[in-house]
């Protein structure tokens, strides 16, 4: 069993990690750089996407969340009800809460905007006639702010499960 936990703790930190850093760093640094580019953003989004930032995002989202889940079960021996009324179950439960939130509205909400804003800007980008109308350049900020936001909501989120998870045994 100390196997199972020690691999599920490597993918749930490891997964944890990359997720959180790349919410905070899509936050603070990619999403500002993408609205100061305009309908260039277009271009950086289609890189992204070749790398795909927009899978391996997710992906470890749910490495981490799966991983969680395995090792509150192992280390609840099944009893999750009870365990979660204790202060550390209780507060590992609300941080897995907070990471899940984080990531529906990471997935439902700043996915799409990103998407929809990349294929807009590379459109726009095109230059071909009729491409850079004022209705389009405006659905384009639409999209960066409403993908900047949900952004910062789910960087809110993680950054405060990972605290929740990190401090669960103190408190």
């Amino acid at each position: 069993m100390t196997g199972v936990i020690i691999v599920l703790r490597v993918i749930h930190i490891v997964s944890g990690i990359f997720w959180v850093g790349a919410a905070l760093f899509t936050t603070f640094f990619l999403f500002p750089v993408l609205s100061a580019a305009g309908p260039a953003a277009g271009q950086i989004m289609a890189g992204l996407q070749q790398r795909r930032f927009m899978t391996v995002m997710p992906l470890s989202a749910l490495l981490t969340m799966g991983a969680g889940l395995g090792l509150y079960w192992i280390v609840s021996g099944g009893a999750v009800l009870t365990y979660s009324t204790s202060r550390v179950g209780a507060t590992l439960a609300v941080s897995a809460l907070l990471a899940v939130i984080g990531f529906l509205v990471g997935m439902f909400v700043m996915r799409p905007a990103s998407m929809e804003a990349g294929r807009l800007g590379r459109e726009l980008a095109s230059g071909t006639e009729g491409a850079r109308d004022e209705s389009k350049l405006g659905r384009l900020e639409h999209l960066q702010a409403r993908a900047a936001r949900a952004s910062l909501t789910m960087a809110i989120l993680l950054l405060l499960a990972a605290v929740g998870m990190a401090a669960a045994r103190y408190v």
